[in-house]
């Protein structure tokens, strides 16, 4: 009887990502997995698959190019997200990389330099006395308190402006506060990035905030329709400012 020849399988170099529950293999081909995401070894890696993730669709519609995805990616990196969470969670918005405010707040709470955040409102709702307040502590630091109010948006000329805030007024308030507080606090583990509602808005009311990037009303535009859709808080961010 014949002996058929055993079909050899091509070699493969393994890796063990250890991660924290468990060790995970994948084949070194560049681009590999762990629980906690894709793994991106160089800089060929990324453009590759910042290449396929705006191709697919995947991307947010501010990411105008391949190289926003990138750049997001890259910033998201600096601050432990990985690739694809990145990509959700980070604007670049007229070549400034921002973070969402939620974002923002999940790496703070997730770190091991934060004892506690605390967020409310407090004065007669949307009176100029109306604020939101932020509080947090850092470990081996004194509590601090920000505080915006409607007095502060008006001030600023947002609390008129058409869009998020007059569609959701709690949240922006509280997205600045929140800004403010843990910019302060934790820049070491934000490397300096604001908000993208903060950004937005700087980008719409004042090009000096911006350092004197020119706006391209495309990408604003794509930015502020995004952020349109976000869901609010409770019922009562659906509230019109009188």
């Amino acid at each position: 009887m014949a002996k058929t020849k055993k079909e050899e399988k091509p070699s493969v170099e393994v890796i063990q990502h250890e991660t924290e529950s468990k060790e995970i293999a994948t084949v070194n081909t560049g681009i590999g997995l762990n629980s906690k995401g894709v793994i991106l070894k160089t800089y060929d890696d990324l453009a590759k698959f910042s290449e396929v993730v705006f191709k697919s669709g995947l991307a947010p519609k501010s990411f105008t190019s391949a190289a926003a995805v990138m750049i997001a990616i890259q910033m998201g990196m600096e601050v432990n997200l990985s690739p694809l969470m990145a990509i959700q969670n980070i604007a670049v918005i007229n070549g400034i990389p921002s973070i969402y405010g939620d974002a923002m707040k999940a790496l703070v709470v997730s770190s091991n330099e934060n004892e506690y955040i605390r967020e409310y409102f407090e004065g007669t709702p949307y009176h100029d006395d109306f604020a939101a307040v932020c509080v947090s502590k850092r470990k081996g630091q004194q509590e601090t308190i920000e505080k915006f109010s409607v007095a502060d948006a008006k001030k600023a000329g947002l609390w008129s402006k058409e869009g998020t805030w007059q569609k959701y007024p709690k949240r922006m308030l509280k997205f600045r506060a929140r800004s403010f507080n843990l910019r302060d606090n934790y820049s070491d583990l934000l490397h300096g990035m604001k908000a993208a509602e903060e950004i937005l808005d700087y980008s719409i009311n004042d090009n000096n905030h911006t350092n004197n990037v020119s706006v391209k009303k495309s990408g604003s535009t794509k930015m502020r329709d995004n952020m349109s859709q976000m869901p609010p808080e409770d019922e009562t961010d659906y509230e019109e400012v009188k």
